[in-house]
């Protein structure tokens, strides 16, 4: 519940909380992370860091550092994951 009320995918049932991106949002982001294939482009990174700024509410800059991106990389997976799940 913590991860899904961060990333505000998700409405709360109890109507606390109402989803800040939307499905076409999310099919973009599922369309960049498949086609990655081992590298991630300048474009790429900074496609994901907007789209993780809206599913977040964050403010994250544009990262070079490899194990930033993988991380962001991992958590935009597993809201794809529980947004398929919902």
């Amino acid at each position: 519940m913590p991860i899904k009320a961060k990333l505000k995918v998700g409405s709360c049932p109890l109507e606390k909380w109402t989803s800040l991106i939307d499905k076409e949002h999310l099919e973009e982001i599922k369309q960049i992370i498949n086609s990655l294939k081992g590298s991630i482009s300048r474009d790429q990174n900074q496609r994901l860091t907007q789209l993780w700024n809206i599913a977040a509410g964050d403010n994250r800059k544009v990262s070079g550092c490899n194990s930033c991106v993988n991380g962001m990389i991992e958590k935009l997976k597993l809201l794809i994951e529980q947004n398929e799940n919902s």
